[in-house]
C-alpha cells in the first residue's frame, strides 16, 4: 500500500450478528479483524446488523451487544466499528436503537450504503443524512434503477447531490465505489465503473 500511495480506509469484514447460533463466531472474526486492522492501519472495520430474525427487540439487542462488545475491545486500538446499513437495518427505528445504545463509544459510527437507504427512503434521502450524518463515517456508493444495478450516474440516485449535501454538512470522510460484479457478473468492468465515478466526482 504504501509503495503504491494508497492508504487504507475500512477493512470490509462480512460480521453480522443477528444469528444467536452464530454470534460467538462472528464475535471472533470481529476481534481478529480489528487486530488486522491496527496492524495494518485500517481506521475501521465494516459490520453488519444485518436481519431481524425472531422477535425485532431481541434480536436487535443482539446485534446491538454484539457491535458494543467490539467496540470496547477496538476503544485502544485506533480502529472504529462501522455498522452498514444493509438489510433489514436501515430504517431511523432500528438505526436509532444502534445509535441510543453504541453512540457513546467514540469508535463507533455508520457506513451509509447510498443503495439500501433508497428502499426505506427513496427521494427523502436528506432525511437520513440529518437524523445521523453526525455518525455516518464512510459512504458506499452505487447506482440503480428499477431493473438493477448500473454504472454511476446511469441510475436514479443523485449521487453528486447526496455527496454535496454531506460535504456541506461537515462530513470528511471517503465515497467509495461498491461495486458488486462477483454476485452480479452481468455488470460492466469496475474500470468503467470507476471513470463513471470519476466523472461525478471530478
Amino acid at each position: 500500500f504504501t509503495e503504491c500511495g494508497v492508504k487504507p480506509l475500512i477493512l470490509g469484514t462480512s460480521c453480522s450478528f443477528h444469528s444467536a447460533e452464530k454470534l460467538e463466531g462472528a464475535m471472533q472474526e470481529g476481534y481478529a479483524s480489528i487486530d488486522i486492522a491496527a496492524a495494518m492501519g485500517f481506521r475501521g472495520i465494516r459490520v453488519f446488523g444485518n436481519n431481524i430474525k425472531g422477535d425485532e427487540t431481541e434480536c436487535l439487542d443482539r446485534i446491538i451487544g454484539g457491535i458494543s462488545r467490539l467496540c470496547e475491545y477496538a476503544a485502544d486500538k485506533g480502529v472504529t466499528v462501522l455498522l452498514e446499513t444493509h438489510g433489514d437495518i436501515n430504517t431511523a427505528s432500528r438505526l436509532g436503537a444502534a445509535r441510543a445504545a453504541c453512540g457513546k463509544y467514540e469508535n463507533f459510527g455508520f457506513i451509509w450504503d447510498v443503495c439500501h437507504t433508497r428502499n426505506t427512503y427513496a427521494e427523502k434521502w436528506r432525511t437520513f443524512c440529518d437524523d445521523f450524518r453526525t455518525l455516518i463515517r464512510h459512504v458506499h456508493i452505487k447506482d440503480v434503477t428499477p431493473e438493477g444495478l448500473v454504472l454511476p450516474g446511469e441510475g436514479i440516485l443523485p449521487l453528486r447531490e447526496m455527496a454535496e449535501y454531506l460535504t456541506e454538512n461537515g462530513y470528511e470522510g471517503a465515497f467509495s465505489l461498491e461495486w458488486e460484479k462477483k454476485w452480479h457478473p452481468e455488470l460492466p468492468p469496475i474500470q468503467d465503473a470507476l471513470a463513471a465515478m470519476l466523472e461525478i466526482y471530478k
